[in-house]
């Protein structure tokens, strides 16, 4: 699992919701994007981080649940092969020459559940499939597979050879990737699939081993601040009978 400040801190305000599997890179406006799982349906999903305008004294940014593939997802690094244009997003057709480049999509005679179990038998032994999504203009699925060898994370598809033959062509994501620090999450249901992520500006850009006692006692009041007051009652009680145990086995 990555060390990232900000997987960590993925995982933990979307516990119990989604599990985090890889980084796939920086998307449109500077957005961190993250693949995910999610538990209820067991889909792949990306998680994007937006940063937000923010007028206060914590840095903005937007949690987007994005469940096909589109021009926000990071760009990556492939070439047409009909006639050798870079390709820099999942278009399902080239920019240059208008081929279809999606690779194998559903069909009556094969479906996506036979799609699966070929991925899966031609990249046995070089690729562990993740699983799948879809594109928002249609075509060929986009799997997401890591690499045994090296442990990166990409994009495959299947692509139709002489005959009936079938293979695997693999895609990178582009090398572009810069880190932000998140040091608080706000855990927030939403129907649209949208939250936000709060982060104090002086954090940004920060490792977590930078983080001093001061910036953690200051985190700690933050997170006191935020507690009912009943609930305050409770600590307060139960650390008075600490204290009177602890006096008491001194005493004796």
């Amino acid at each position: 699992m990555s060390e990232d400040a900000v997987w960590d801190a993925l995982a933990r305000a979307l516990t119990g919701e989604y599990d985090i599997v890889a980084r796939l890179g920086v998307g449109s406006s500077g957005a961190p994007v993250y693949l995910a799982r999610e538990l209820i349906t067991d889909n792949l999903v990306a998680i994007r981080l937006p940063p937000l305008v923010s007028a206060n004294e914590s840095q903005e940014y937007g949690l987007e649940i994005v469940r096909q593939i589109d021009a926000s997802l990071p760009e990556i690094e492939d070439r047409c092969a009909h006639c050798g244009a870079k390709v820099r997003r999942w278009s399902r057709f080239c920019m240059r020459c208008g081929s279809d480049i999606s690779g194998v999509a559903p069909s009556a005679s094969q479906s996506r559940e036979d799609l699966r179990d070929i991925i899966r038998r031609t990249a046995l032994g070089k690729y562990e499939i993740l699983g799948e999504m879809t594109r928002t203009d249609g075509g060929g699925l986009v799997y997401f597979g890591r690499e045994r060898s090296s442990g990166q994370t990409v994009g495959l598809q299947l692509e139709r050879g002489p005959g009936e033959n079938v293979f695997i062509r693999a895609t990178k994501f582009a090398a572009h990737d810069p880190s932000i620090q998140l040091a608080e999450t706000r855990n927030a249901a939403d129907p649209q699939q949208k939250r936000r992520v709060s982060v104090p500006k002086s954090q940004v850009g920060k490792p977590r081993s930078r983080y001093n006692a001061q910036a953690v006692l200051s985190m700690v009041d933050e997170r006191l601040n935020t507690l009912h007051p009943r609930t305050l009652a409770v600590i307060a009680i139960v650390l008075l009978l600490v204290l009177v145990w602890f006096s008491t086995c001194q005493l004796l």
